[in-house]
């Protein structure tokens, strides 16, 4: 059966065999997630459940902070300890502490001046990490670790509309949660940058157990 025109097309992104390995140069990756995050200077997008790896791998809350303070939009989405999300995610991998460690993020980021956080209760099925034009998206499966699952690298110019399916959809999940109530307002977080601070943090990748 001939195929219809138009209706497939190829588009271009790169595979990695799992998140542990983005920063692995063997897999040819053109930068790995520290860069990433480094030379994002518009929009840094994160949906997470718990990415407890963003805090024992890469402590991210200095470089965070220069960020936001030099302009990058920075929006990052936690999942609610609380929520059945969770509570599902937690008994699909047997990890009790799931819902301790997304607390332990809220916590952490919560801290950190000038970005804007939300906890979120979506059922995702692939944790989004956006740094402008390049886009990584980490697959989730059935009793399998997100850090031991797939990752897409896209970028807009090469796959422009995967990319705008998987920012389409961060956008719609921010939309549907609102910051809490009475949470504390932009600039009032722990961690802040000093005036005469302008030379960029450094982020240096840790070695890490966790996801």
């Amino acid at each position: 059966m001939a195929r219809p025109a138009g209706r497939f097309r190829r588009v271009s992104c790169r595979a990695g065999r799992h998140r542990a390995c983005v920063a692995d140069p063997k897999l040819d990756l053109q930068r790995d997630l520290a860069c990433l995050v480094l030379e994002a200077t518009e929009a840094l997008d994160i949906l997470v459940y718990a990415g407890a790896f963003l805090i024992e791998a890469l402590d991210l809350a200095d470089v965070l902070v220069w960020k936001a303070a030099r302009g990058t939009r920075i929006r990052v989405l936690v999942a609610d300890p609380c929520s059945a999300a969770v509570g599902l995610r937690a008994a699909e991998l047997s990890l009790e502490w799931l819902p301790q460690r997304c607390q332990s993020t809220l916590d952490y980021l919560r801290r950190v001046d000038g970005i804007s956080l939300r906890p979120h209760g979506a059922s995702h099925y692939v944790s989004l990490f956006r740094f402008d034009d390049m886009l990584l998206a980490n697959a989730h499966a059935y009793g399998i670790w997100a850090c031991h699952s797939p990752v897409l690298q896209m970028h807009r110019s090469s796959s422009a509309k995967l990319f705008d399916f998987y920012t389409n959809s961060f956008d719609r999940t921010w939309r549907s949660w609102e910051p809490e109530p009475g949470s504390a307002p932009v600039g009032s977080g722990t961690f802040k940058i000093k005036p005469t601070e302008t030379d960029q943090p450094e982020l240096r990748p840790r070695p890490s157990t966790n996801c």
